[in-house]
């Protein structure tokens, strides 16, 4: 049986350097740990003394990165990874504004602009309902 390896970071440089290539895998999972990453490094501030950046290694490759702390980012609810909180406008924050989609496509091939209308006529639905 072969080890796993958790190494905690002493910074998001050293944290990106580690698990970059395997947070990029899977970018739209790992988006929030990813920017929050790149933004301690662009632009450090006294917030991100706390933050806990970890990365696991199996076999010599990154299976695993988790980071941690107190963030707040604008997502859709239909976005938000799981366990997220909630908050707005009763913790004092102000309502976000609403977000349009816009598709663009030169596509002629019948079949293909088919699937593009029904793709287009799903998100005008899905808007409604939000």
């Amino acid at each position: 049986m072969t080890a796993i390896h958790l190494t905690v970071h002493e910074n998001a440089a050293d944290f990106l350097a580690a698990a970059g290539a395997f947070l990029n895998l899977s970018e739209a999972e790992n988006s929030m740990v990813s920017i929050s990453a790149a933004r301690m490094v662009s632009g450090p501030t006294g917030d991100d003394a706390d933050t806990y950046l970890a990365s696991v290694e199996h076999e010599g490759a990154v299976v695993a990165a988790a980071l941690a702390g107190l963030a707040v980012a604008p997502l859709a609810r239909r976005i938000a990874p799981p366990g997220l909180v909630d908050i707005g406008p009763a913790q004092g924050l102000p309502r976000l504004g609403v977000s349009k989609v816009m598709l663009h496509s030169k596509v002629s091939d019948p079949v293909k602009l088919a699937a593009l209308r029904t793709l287009a006529a799903t998100f005008r639905s899905v808007a409604k309902l939000g």
